[in-house]
């Protein structure tokens, strides 16, 4: 798919992600991309990036998102902890990742093959701004969250950036050996078995 394309078709991802979620917003590369360029950052790595509290989370949203032709790629960790849910429509991959409320912090962990990397941010990073992309208003993070996660100099445009190792909010990495990659079966609890009966 051509950029144009490739946007259009987030742009409509965006807008049935935004209505089904209704205290989503943006974060990662799609929060840089609102605050920094009003416009989708699209790279070799192109996805959408989207946040909840878990406290607004509930799993009838992905159901919801599945009737709206969304495919579940892999969901990883657990309800209450550093739960993120993977899908997938026209090419396009959609991340939901959950943060978690602290009394000094905002928490949440990506996961690689066996690393748990867990993440820190102050409760004013996490104030939810209108911002503009691809001619749209939309529901992000803003400047401080952004700076938190890429550093002071999230202004320059980078040809890459490893997410695995470049973050500023990245506090600890844990090691899980029992950590697999393998689709449903991550952490399955009787909830999202529950869940997955529904819609698969």
């Amino acid at each position: 798919m051509d950029k144009t394309t490739i946007k259009e078709n987030a742009s409509s991802i965006l807008d049935d992600i935004f209505s089904v979620i209704p205290n989503s917003f943006l974060i990662l590369g799609s929060a840089l991309g609102a605050v920094r360029d009003s416009d989708f950052i699209v790279n070799n790595m192109f996805d959408i990036d989207i946040g909840i509290m878990s406290d607004d989370f509930k799993w009838e949203y992905i159901t919801e998102l599945v009737r709206k032709g969304f495919n579940i790629r892999l969901v990883l960790g657990q309800r209450n902890y550093g739960l993120s849910v993977h899908l997938e429509r026209n090419d396009i991959h959609v991340d939901i990742l959950l943060f978690y409320k602290d009394k000094d912090k905002i928490w949440s962990i990506s996961w690689f093959l066996n690393s748990e990397l867990h993440q820190e941010f102050s409760h004013e990073a996490f104030n939810i701004e209108e911002r503009e992309v691809f001619g749209k208003k939309v529901r992000s993070l803003g400047e401080k969250y952004v700076e938190e996660y890429y550093g002071k100099n999230w202004k320059i445009p980078q040809e890459e950036f490893d997410w695995r190792n470049e973050p500023r909010s990245i506090k600890k990495i844990k090691e899980d050996p029992h950590f697999k990659e393998t689709g449903f079966n991550i952490y399955m609890t009787d909830e999202r078995d529950r869940l997955l009966e529904t819609i698969l």
